[in-house]
């Protein structure tokens, strides 16, 4: 059950993703900080509105709403990271979520020694087959020697992997308890109040390059996005999802996505590298994968 959930993260990913270019070219830091605070007043309303047309409750344990907020301390500074990486020129949406996708590495560690999760000699395997579709990914890129020689652009991503496993490990430490909406709540007003410091502290509006209509709907939608995005990220855990599988689903649709979309609205690289790496991607999770392959079309 938990791997549909894994997908629709992925693809919230994606979508969102391709939304963080739009509205980063041009809006500098401040403007990463504003589109945050946005998208934590969205999660904020919809998980204070939701919960209520639900008659669920806000409140929660202490320690799932502690949760909660340090997971929105992080996913906040994950979005600004997120959209001032498009702050730069050149920066592409499939290498990007490439290097963010690097995170199952610190997750295998995570699954071992936090959760007590078997790292079996084929899950192994087939981590080492994903990063090797992540390299598949870059083959033919005129960009293929920044891994020797990382442009500043990149190091966001890099920041973010590290986050993403961070958040992971939360998420699934509060999913037995914690409602998706309750959640959200949580996290949004957490966002809402960092990103407006930060946004403080950096000082003035940005000098938006899209007419401001256009820029308030995006990051509206953007908020929508992260709401549900979370969501699934709960829901796959609670259905059983561990860090190291969960996370080769849903990175393997968002590695995919983003490199088929940043194609598609930004006349990105399509490389025979990228083509080859979508099948070597589906057998890496087969080989990971450790329960039979008619379980996991029935999830």
């Amino acid at each position: 059950m938990w791997i549909k959930w894994a997908f629709f993260e992925g693809l919230a990913k994606t979508a969102h993703k391709i939304l963080q270019k739009l509205v980063g070219k041009g809006s500098g830091l401040a403007g990463a900080f504003l589109v945050t605070w946005v998208i934590g007043v969205m999660q904020m309303l919809v998980g204070f509105f939701g919960a209520r047309a639900r008659k669920e409750k806000i409140l929660a344990p202490k320690l799932k709403i502690f949760g909660s907020i340090i997971f929105g301390i992080s996913a906040s500074v994950m979005t600004v990271l997120g959209v001032y990486t498009f702050t730069f020129s050149g920066a592409d949406v499939g290498v990007s979520t490439f290097f963010i996708m690097l995170s199952i590495v610190p997750s295998v560690l995570a699954d071992k020694f936090i959760f007590r999760e078997k790292i079996s000699p084929r899950k192994l395997a087939g981590v080492f087959l994903y990063l090797l579709t992540g390299f598949f990914f870059l083959i033919g890129l005129e960009k293929s020697d920044m891994i020797f020689s990382l442009p500043v652009w990149v190091w966001p991503s890099v920041g973010i992997a590290f986050l993403l496993t961070f958040n992971e490990i939360v998420t699934r430490k509060i999913s037995d308890k914690m409602k998706p909406l309750a959640n959200n709540f949580w996290i949004g007003l957490t966002t809402l109040i960092f990103s407006g410091i930060g946004f403080i502290i950096f000082g003035g509006l940005p000098d938006l390059k899209m007419m401001a209509g256009a820029f308030w709907f995006i990051t509206a939608v953007m908020g929508l996005i992260t709401t549900a995005m979370i969501v699934f990220k709960l829901m796959a855990y609670r259905a059983g999802g561990n860090l190291v599988i969960k996370q080769l689903v849903m990175q393997g649709t968002y590695l995919i996505g983003a490199n088929f979309l940043g194609w598609l609205f930004f006349a990105e690289t399509w490389t025979i590298g990228k083509s080859l790496g979508i099948p070597l991607f589906l057998i890496a999770y087969l080989v990971a994968h450790e329960r039979k392959l008619k379980v996991d079309l029935n999830a």
